[in-house]
């Protein structure tokens, strides 16, 4: 599903005559229409910038091994140090190697996760919108600067395996759901945020 709008269409409705009348029009492409995000590779980091005004659904996560596949079904779209394998999906070279992978949602309701296999560090940050952010195997750091309106059915924040770094201090709603490992949030008051008692260090300030 697609959840980003070309506002400037948005609700024209032209009678059959009227558009065989009219001009010939360029029909837009899904790109043009709404931008994908972009990720790319220098080194070993793996950077995903969000295109302003989507929401974003991306995965990290192993494909093929040893390769890292990144994926939304939103779209996609590969820069330098990755490949387009389909409009959906890029690659982005060999796991071995790639020691930081960082996303930023930018606005929009945002899903930012990396998968069960993935054991590196990854960096997420919600941007502004209803988001959710999910870690993988390592030490993960996940950061959402305004939580949520309301307060969220599902968990906002899951940090799994490793020693990961949450911080939902952020005077929206949030849930906290921690798992394995040493974890440390950093939180609102209770009214605000659940914590699970799967998160060894609350601070809630």
């Amino acid at each position: 599903m697609r959840l980003c709008t070309d506002r400037g269409r948005r609700g024209l409705v032209l009678p059959a005559l009227a558009v065989a009348l009219a001009m010939p029009l360029v029909s837009a492409s899904p790109a043009s229409a709404c931008s994908t995000g972009t990720v790319t590779r220098s080194g070993g980091v793996v950077t995903y910038e969000a295109q302003s005004g989507a929401a974003n659904q991306v995965t990290f996560y192993v494909a093929n091994a040893p390769l890292l596949r990144v994926s939304d079904p939103n779209g996609i779209t590969a820069g330098p140090g990755c490949t387009q394998t389909s409009p959906r999906t890029a690659t982005c070279g060999t796991i071995a190697g790639i020691t930081a992978i960082h996303a930023d949602g930018g606005d929009g309701d945002d899903r930012l996760a990396a998968g069960a296999d993935l054991d590196i560090p990854v960096d997420f940050d919600g941007g502004p919108g209803r988001d959710i952010l999910v870690g993988g195997t390592a030490d993960d750091h996940l950061v959402d600067p305004d939580g949520w309106p309301t307060r969220p059915l599902q968990a906002t924040f899951r940090g799994l395996a490793g020693n990961d770094v949450i911080v939902s201090r952020n005077g929206g709603y949030d849930r906290v759901e921690c798992e394995g490992g040493n974890d440390t949030v950093t939180a609102d008051p209770a009214v605000l945020d659940r914590v699970t008692n799967t998160c060894e260090t609350i601070d809630r300030g």
